[in-house]
């Protein structure tokens, strides 16, 4: 092979590897089932100051009413876990207290998919 092409072929060889090794890279990470579902656990909390946010996160009539609205304020939800039943999800939230931060119970949560999106089908509240 001619000193010329040898040039040329080792630098189109580096040219390729460094352009492969830099693809991908920028992709944004795509949010699981379960992490879409932790992210409407953890909104609901601020979202009954809210009238229209706190409504999205349900389907269509299952929203509590506006008395009810503000006992959502009083705690902070996470997700412990998750598991199918169905169409449908159930997911096990764990409530705390706001101004302590002390757990006060394991609440069962419904929720259901619209389209892409997971909506609360029931999430009741600790006490009822």
């Amino acid at each position: 092979m001619r000193p010329e092409y040898f040039k040329l072929w080792a630098w189109l060889c580096i040219v390729s590897v460094l352009w492969a090794a830099g693809c991908g890279k920028d992709k944004p990470p795509v949010a699981t089932d379960k992490h879409k579902i932790a992210g409407i656990v953890s909104a609901l909390s601020d979202a009954w100051r809210n009238p229209d946010s706190f409504q999205r996160l349900f389907v269509e009539g299952a929203a509590p009413d506006v008395k009810q609205r503000p006992r959502f304020g009083q705690y902070s939800f996470e997700l412990k876990s998750t598991s199918a039943e169905g169409e449908r999800i159930i997911a096990t939230v764990i409530a705390r207290e706001v101004q302590t931060g002390d757990p006060v119970g394991e609440l069962q949560w419904t929720l259901v998919r619209e389209g892409d999106q997971y909506k609360l089908q029931s999430a009741p509240l600790p006490g009822g």
